[in-house]
């Protein structure tokens, strides 16, 4: 599986790995990764819970999280907007 750093406008294609460059927030719109210079301190912003928002607002039930690490609770918050907009219409087992 590739991995390769991501670019801003970068079309994403499956089975592929994208990694957020040094000094980068990264967001997803119309299956499309879109860079930005973070807005806030290194220590204070939620990257990961970033990505996954806009992740679970693009993709909605195509969508699929996977964390293998992060930096105290980022990414759990929104990992479970991920999930939502895959059981959207579905009961809960």
């Amino acid at each position: 599986m590739p991995v390769v750093e991501a670019r801003n406008q970068m079309q994403v294609t499956p089975s592929c790995v994208y990694v957020t460059p040094p000094n980068r927030d990264m967001a997803i719109f119309h299956s499309a990764l879109q860079l930005s210079v973070p807005a806030v301190p290194h220590g204070q912003r939620m990257p990961i819970d970033t990505f996954l928002r806009s992740l679970a607002e693009d993709q909605s039930e195509k969508a699929i999280g996977i964390i293998l690490s992060g930096t105290g609770t980022d990414g759990t918050l929104e990992l479970r907007a991920v999930h939502g907009g895959r059981n959207r219409g579905t009961p809960d087992l």
